[in-house]
């Protein structure tokens, strides 16, 4: 009977041992068999481009790819590049990942899989498997039961057993397969060095397998032993294994054969002569010496350092070299964890170091190198690579083929050799033995291997190119001994075997020899499989349902449009629209908004899409109209003379470390620059538009990165019951000042970034604002897939998931378009947790491209890295589940080089919970971390301690950056004016002439200011009733309700809980008596969004938006819909008050009240935030006092809202409206005038930039400048030392502590201090011991704490150092102390800092 044939293995197209091996090699000769009917399955796995598959997709199945993604599996259907080509469909499983509990708890249920105990790397392999099932069953489905087949099913290992054991539920019908080639307690067992059957010592397999810890694995491999069709494995070793183990005996053996000819043409890739010439340069280059006539002996295969017999090859090379003889070069293919090639290698290979003496043993950087077990023996058997010895080791831990250092197959290394030595103690059969054989290479096996004892059985010896080492009943010492002979034999002379003779010997392992048990194991379960699912129930086959097209006799028209054509004279105006340095500068606006007025207002304020559109004979008109081109002359012109100036460039102590070729990078998640482009959700993005705008006026080298939103963020409309609906916008690239990014040779720019799914293409564009380049990242066109196009479509949609993506796009992919462009930035600014990933992929350029270590990169990337964190809640701060984490970086040994657990520990706090913090990210990888307040940064202290665990609160490395904002872009033409800016645009400095400024020309500048603002909320107002077909009678009310001569009130922002919008309505009847006296009138406006996914935010919008349409409230509280920068300029610019009461202590800063006081509104605010320190009592008002009364928050609501409506009613409200005989509020204008002169040069982005620039930016930059120099040498440094003292200080400890007598001190008292302590392998130069002395606070903290630093002295005894220090008391009061000893870490907040100390 014809039949598919799925063979399923974690190791398809997917390097990792032997089994890739097999299974390519055997591929040509079932696709021989079977031809497309031969489908095999492997893991769809992060791969970059230095470990991609050679894998090449095929067209079509896109109904396979539908039905899988619909059950949450990608797949990839195409040829793997190896002899036959055959079919591959590469299993994308980390969909899944969220279902592994399911899927766990299902294996429990059916088959008693006992997973309980299973880690991570028992998961990823058992959800892969059952992936796999999902593919086979909708294969089976779709192509394989059509046509009347049957399917046969092989799965590898225990790690694709959940598939099987999934079919054999699915799918009874298809037959199924099961090959150990090695059972896991087997070899677990053998590591400890005793043969499995003596290792039990009586003990039942299960209850081993619980003492070492694979229980979970040996429980899914003897399950799925014992249900499979056939149960199959490589050798008579195995089987017996198998069978004391798992209580069945696996029938037919299926021994592992060669592709002979596939073996010789990777042999050829280069050919021997050339491999040889290469393997020895990099060999001269890591030792020193010329190889000379020395004999080449490769050992290679998984890192199992007892198990494949490494130990007791270097025990036997360690005798040999106390022996004279021909000198040896072991060269050890043994891959392990690396950081990338070696720089002293790389250099000397180039020429460009000298090659003398020694650089150790190995080719890489590891990640670990003092635990590395081959480096370990070799210095305990004196193998040092010393000048003049006989044997050198040369260990190059990755797989070939690799780029570094040999570029070559691995069969073209192993056919350059002399010899081969496998010194097994374990090995269920051997590929890499029959291997060298078949390259004419003798080979050393052992009877400990499947293969060894089937060359032993056809009685195949030395001159057959075996040789055979006995290790079965020999203690380690006896079998080094023997190889060394052997050895010493196999190297002296002619070799043991010909290159015919070895040949020959490999003609007996082919697959054509091997091929026949195969077949009968498919033949067997095929017939077991067709047989029980003739038995079993019928299949419900669901209909097709027809696919009718409808033709229509409608007219169908297309669309297509036509750009107008400029005068020429007026051309100047697109160059203005696609800078926009025009949004802060009112006489280049003007020009847009009279070129076509109505345009301008349909545009949304949009220059380059009025340009687009206006009519010819307005364009014309404008043309010919002498004052309008006077005017477009002089902004031309200035905006010449703006981009002319000379680039700034910023020194530290007299070095440059600042320029536009070492700018900063300022990355951010959204950009709030203008209405028209609605890249923006809020606070954030408009702080960041108006950092860009700042850096330009001040110019600052700085360049951003961010994301281009098609789909911005949500429009807002309400229902008439208030709920919110979020419209998505649509995003033309042709209607905005936005220009695709080029390379030089008119290409556009793209970069790549890894998914779980494949590589998504991102495309970068740029903005201009004024000096400053704003680089977007663009997934959404169509070379990427459907839902990778969605990646970049909408800021903050999406779940959980599409945020982390978002995140990956910004940060890795940030970075990789800064490299495209050429940047190489001086510092890079992550603002916000966000772009933290951006570190890694710095960190991951240098690691490839420099050949640093990850320590060394880290320094490199912490000494020029600035964190901002804006948040002062732990929910504002992105943490994703370590299994989202493993689905997209998985493979991050590869790129960055740093294993798993260290990977996730660069997210993790001191006591680490399994998850990953993006601002503990941006803290592990930062020189300089701020809030954005003062008391902000006191917050943030106090809610990132746990990540500097062993720190007092005061002395967490977070500072503080208080906000500001773009006094250019947020104050009034008018008002700048009247301040003296000619042009309009009020620049921080021009704020000290506010007190000199006529009053009631600024009143009537405030006046027509709240007009304007209130014709907004009028035309708001009203087409809101309208689009929803609200109650004409309500809006009728609400529109005459309309004071201008009222007091108004505004509240805009986000809604979130802590904001408290509803904070003012808890005495409803107090307020209505304040709202609706007619003789002092007062309005509220109200405005924001709610996040689509803030279920209680939304409540409380619709809570206000309720409470507009109430009778007390209806035409005195006014709720904007769809609130912008466009109508946040009109609100900010024409209310009296601004209103902020968020619950203490959670505004992180908040810069609406300072555009508000940059216009002359008053702010009447919680003292929180940036008002703590605005606040005087004279340029607006606070709530409350500065810390809460109540623990109890609706209680604190309470008496906010008490104090608030007392300020309304006893203060405010009276205050402005006491006016003079001609109206003029004199007292009032006071405080506004006051409030100019005080708040908006203070609150400026102006400030706030160089404030960023004196204490980060140029510290930074010069710092990182340092790292660089010789080479990286300071990095080197102090990364070897952080490592030495890592190693060392575990083992320190406080010994003993002595303080003086601490009863009745007065001032002047003088206390002595002792410390002893074990100072382990470190020295006392390394360690800080100190006394801590302080004023009791009750807590986690010193009030004015003084550090003592303690001095060694007298000799060290028994490895304990004394360390001792006087204190003089100097203050009367309450004191608390501490004793610790730290490490002397340059940079107190560097990460690692904290788990290096002890407090006695």
């Amino acid at each position: 009977m014809s039949h598919t044939l799925f063979e399923v293995s974690w190791e398809v197209a997917n390097k990792v041992g032997g089994i890739h091996t097999v299974v390519s090699s055997k591929a040509r000769t079932l696709v021989d068999r079977f031809g497309d009917d031969y489908v095999a399955l492997g893991p769809m796995l992060l791969q970059d481009d230095t470990n991609s598959p050679a894998f090449e997709d095929e067209s079509g199945f896109e109904d396979l790819k539908l039905a899988c993604r619909q059950r949450g599996v990608t797949v990839r259907v195409g040829r793997w590049a190896v002899l036959g080509d055959p079919r591959v469909i590469l299993v994308g499983f980390s969909g899944l990942f969220e279902k592994k509990d399911t899927i766990l708890s299902g294996l429990w249920e059916r088959y008693k899989v006992d997973s309980l105990l299973g880690e991570w790397d028992y998961v990823e392999p058992v959800v892969f498997g059952h992936a796999s099932a999902i593919v086979i069953e909708e294969w089976y489905r779709l192509y394989t039961e059509p046509s009347g087949q049957g399917a046969v099913a092989q799965f590898h290992e225990w790690m694709t057993g959940s598939g099987l054991l999934q079919l054999r539920q699915s799918l009874p019908q298809v037959g199924t397969i099961f090959t150990t080639h090695a059972t896991m307690l087997g070899r677990a067992l053998s590591a400890t060095g005793k043969p499995p059957a003596e290792a039990l010592a009586g003990r039942t397999p299960a209850e081993m397998a619980s003492e070492i810890g694979v229980s979970a694995k040996h429980s899914i491999e003897g399950t799925c032993a014992r249900e499979a069709d056939v149960f199959t494995t490589v050798s008579g070793i195995t089987a017996a294994e198998a069978e004391l183990l798992h209580a069945r005996r696996p029938d037919p053996l299926l021994p592992n054969g060669l592709d002979l000819e596939w073996i010789q043409e990777l042999a050829s890739r280069p050919g021997p002569a050339e491999a040889r010439k290469r393997l020895e340069a990099v060999v001269e280059a890591v030792t020193g010496e010329p190889v000379g006539d020395a004999a080449l002996i490769c050992t290679s295969g998984r890192y199992e350092f007892h198990n494949k017999g490494i130990d007791v090859l270097l025990d036997a090379l360690a005798m040999m070299e106390g022996s004279e003889g021909r000198n040896v070069v072991l060269l050890a293919l043994v891959p392990a964890g690396t950081a990338g090639l070696r720089r002293a290698l790389r250099g000397r290979l180039a020429g460009t170091e000298a090659t003398e003496g020694s650089i150790g043993r190995l080719t890489h950087e590891l990640f670990d190198p003092e635990g590395d077990p081959i480096r370990q023996r070799c210095i305990e058997r004196g193998l040092n690579n010393a000048s003049g010895s006989r044997v050198k080791v040369v260990h190059v831990p990755v797989y070939l083929p690799s780029s570094e250092p040999f570029d070559m197959e691995y069969e073209a290394a192993l056919a350059a050799c002399d010899l081969s030595c496998f010194a097994s103690f374990y090995e269920p059969w051997g590929y890499t033995p029959p291997e060298s054989i078949a390259l004419g290479v003798p080979t050393v096996t052992t009877d400990c291997a499947g293969f060894g004892a089937w060359a032993r059985e056809r009685n195949l010896g030395d001159s057959d190119g075996v040789l055979l080492l006995d290790r079965v009943g020999k203690d380690l010492s006896q079998v080094a001994r023997e190889l060394a002979t052997m050895l010493e034999g196999a190297i002296d002379g002619a070799p043991p075997a010909t290159h015919e003779a070895c040949l020959a010997t490999s003609r007996q392992l082919s697959w054509a020899s091997l091929i026949e048990p195969y077949i009968e194991s498919f033949d067997r379960a095929l017939e077991i499989g067709t047989a029980r699912g003739l038995s079993s129930a019928p299949r419900n086959i669901l209909p097709v349902a027809p696919t009718e097209v409808e033709t229509s006799l409608a007219p169908r028209l297309m669309g297509f449009e036509v750009s107008a054509r400029l005068p020429e004279v007026l051309r100047p105006l697109e160059r203005i629209a696609r800078n926009l340095w025009w949004t802060w500068h009112p006489e280049a606006e003007s020009l847009f908004a009279d070129l076509a007025p109505q345009l301008w207002k349909a545009t949304g304020q949009n220059p380059v899409a009025v340009l687009r559109r206006v009519y010819v004979q307005d364009a014309k008109a404008k043309a010919e109209d002498p004052v309008y081109r006077e005017r477009l002359e002089k902004v031309s012109a200035q905006l010449d003379a703006y981009l002319a100036e000379p680039p700034r460039e910023l020194q530290h102590m007299g070095e440059t470390v600042i320029t536009t070729d070492r700018p900063i990078a300022y990355f951010c998640f959204e950009y709030g620059l203008h209405a028209s482009i609605p890249i923006y959700s809020g606070g954030l993005g408009v702080l960041a538009g108006d950092h860009l705008k700042a850096a330009s006026d001040v110019n600052l080298p700085l360049v951003a990165v961010g994301l281009f939103y098609r789909g911005g963020f949500m429009r807002q409309a309400l229902t008439a019951t208030g709920e919110q609906m979020a419209h998505e916008v649509n995003l033309d690239p042709v209607d905005l000042p936005i220009e695709p990014m080029r390379n030089a040779d008119g290409s556009l720019v793209q970069v790549q970034v890894l998914m779980p799914e494949g590589r998504v293409l991102l495309r970068g564009f740029e903005l201009t604002v004024g000096r400053v380049r704003l680089l977007l990242l663009d997934a959404d066109h169509e070379e990427n897939d459907p839902s990778d196009r969605r990646l970049t479509r909408r800021l903050y949609a999406g779940d959980h998931e599409d945020r982390l993506r978002q995140e990956i796009v910004l940060g890795r992919g940030g970075v990789k378009l800064l490299r495209a462009a050429g940047i190489d930035p001086g510092v890079v600014h992550l603002n916000e947790g966000h772009a933290g990933f951006a570190t890694l992929e710095r960190i991951s350029g240098l690691v490839r491209e420099e050949g640093l270590t990850f320590g060394e990169a880290l320094e490199v990337v912490r000494a020029s890295s600035v964190f901002t964190t804006h948040t002062p809640v732990p929910a504002g701060h992105d943490v994703f589940g370590e299994d989202l984490m493993r689905r997209y970086f998985a493979d991050s040994a590869n790129w960055i080089g740093l294993p798993w657990e260290k990977l996730m520990s660069l997210g993790s706090d001191a006591h680490g919970n399994g998850c990953f913090n993006m601002s503990y990210l941006c803290l592990s990888t930062s020189g300089f971390v701020n809030g954005v307040a003062k008391k902000h940064g006191e917050v943030s202290r106090d809610l990132l301690k746990d990540y500097w665990g062993g720190f007092l609160l005061s002395e967490v490395p977070v500072t503080s950056v208080t906000n500001g904002i773009h006094t250019p872009t947020w104050t009034r033409p008018g008002i700048a004016r009247l301040l003296g800016a000619g042009n309009g645009s009020a620049r921080p400095e021009h704020f000290a002439a506010a007190e000199s400024v006529n009053p009631h020309a600024l009143w009537e500048e405030r006046c027509t200011a709240r007009r304007e603002m209130l014709d907004m909320v009028r035309n708001s107002v009203q087409e809101s009733y309208v689009r929803r077909t609200d109650d004409p009678r309500v809006a009728a009310r609400a529109m005459a309700g309309i004071r201008e001569d009222a007091l108004v009130i505004g509240f805009a922002r986000r809604f979130a809980t802590y904001k408290r919008a509803t904070l003012v309505f808890q005495d409803e009847e107090r307020l209505a008596r304040l709202l609706n006296d007619a003789d002092r009138p007062v309005h509220f406006v109200f405005a924001g969004k709610a996040h689509p996914r803030d279920r209680a935010g939304q409540d409380i919008l619709q809570r206000v938006f309720e409470l507009t349409r109430r009778t007390p409230f209806l035409g005195k509280v006014f709720f904007l819909e769809d609130y912008d920068l466009s109508s946040a300029r009109l609100l900010n610019q024409g209310v009296d008050v601004w209103l902020n009461n968020p619950t203490r202590p959670l505004e992180a800063s908040g810069t609406s009240g300072m555009k508000v006081a940059a216009n002359g509104g008053l702010n009447l605010s919680i003292l929180d935030g940036w008002w703590i320190e605005g606040c005087d009592g004279r340029n607006g008002w606070a709530i409350g006092t500065e810390e809460r009364i109540y623990d109890d928050q609706p209680r604190q609501d309470q008496l906010d809202n008490q104090s608030l409506l007392h300020l309304l009613e006893t203060e405010i409200v009276p205050l402005f409206f006491e006016r003079e005989a001609d109206g003029f509020p004199r007292r009032w204008m006071e405080r506004v005038t006051h409030a100019l002169a005080t708040l908006p040069a203070l609150f400026s982005t102006d400030r706030m930039v160089e404030e960023y620039a004196e204490r980060a930016y140029v510290p930074l930059a010069a710092e990182h400048t340092r790292m660089k120099m010789g080479g990286f040498q300071v990095a080197r440094s102090r990364a070897a030392r952080l490592r030495r003292l890592r190693r060392g200080f575990p083992n320190v400890c406080i010994v003993a502590a002595r303080v003086g007598d601490l009863t009745e001190l007065t001032g002047g008292d003088r206390v002595r201090v002792e410390m002893d302590v074990q100072l382990a392998d470190l020295v006392a130069e390394d360690l800080c011991a100190e006394l801590i002395v302080g004023h009791s606070t009750h807590g986690p903290d010193l009030a004015g704490a003084s550090h003592v630093e303690l001095e060694p002295t007298g000799e060290i005894h028994d490895g304990v150092q004394t360390f001792s220090g006087i204190f003089e008391v100097r203050t009367s009061g309450s004191y608390a102390y501490g004793l610790r000893v730290k490490a002397k870490i340059e940079g107190e907040g560097l990460r690692g800092s904290s788990s290096m100390m002890r407090w006695a």
